[in-house]
């Protein structure tokens, strides 16, 4: 998926073509040839970070936070709760995540979710959720979506972890 930034960068580069055919002169258009050139590898270099993501055993955990006051993975209706996860990056090379959400059934909502995160190289990095129950019952969060920074920013790519997280809503007492 291409990104705000890639978008700018393409038509900066075609307007350097353009401007160099209406003046009849090479060098805007060599330039623009360079840009499309890196242009090209920072996209071949962004489209295996899924299959080198999973070949790396990125790995998500998530559980219900404890300081509920509750039994284990139990909340009640109302009030926000945080769901604790972390993610461990086998991997050589740092991540820049741009994006996180879970994929949320009805009847939960997210109240605040982590903006980016850097995901550095054979670390275990934590982080939470805040969400919010509307209704006492069972709800499964399915999992989480995150995005992942291609190289020069240019380009995002979207991951899924289908990882189901059991939540029961107990009614207030």
């Amino acid at each position: 998926m291409a990104t705000r930034g890639a978008l700018v960068l393409l038509a900066t580069l075609a307007a350097l073509v353009a401007l160099g055919l209406a003046l009849t002169r090479p060098e805007p258009v060599v330039l623009a040839g360079a840009g499309f050139v890196a242009f090209g590898l920072a996209f071949a270099r962004a489209v295996p970070t899924g299959r080198r993501l999973r070949r790396e055993r990125l790995e998500l955990a998530w559980w219900l936070d404890h300081g509920t006051g509750l039994a284990s993975g139990s909340a009640v209706p109302g009030p926000p709760f945080d769901v604790r996860c972390y993610v461990r990056h086998r991997g050589s090379r740092s991540l820049d995540v741009i994006a996180l959400e879970p994929l949320l059934p009805e009847g939960l909502e997210l109240v605040r979710a982590p903006e980016a995160i850097r995901f550095e190289a054979g670390t275990r990095t934590e982080f939470a959720f805040r969400l919010r129950a509307a209704t006492a019952g069972r709800c499964v969060v399915h999992g989480l979506a995150l995005t992942v920074r291609g190289p020069l920013g240019l380009f995002a790519t979207p991951l899924y972890f289908p990882n189901p997280l059991a939540l029961r809503v107990l009614p207030r007492a």
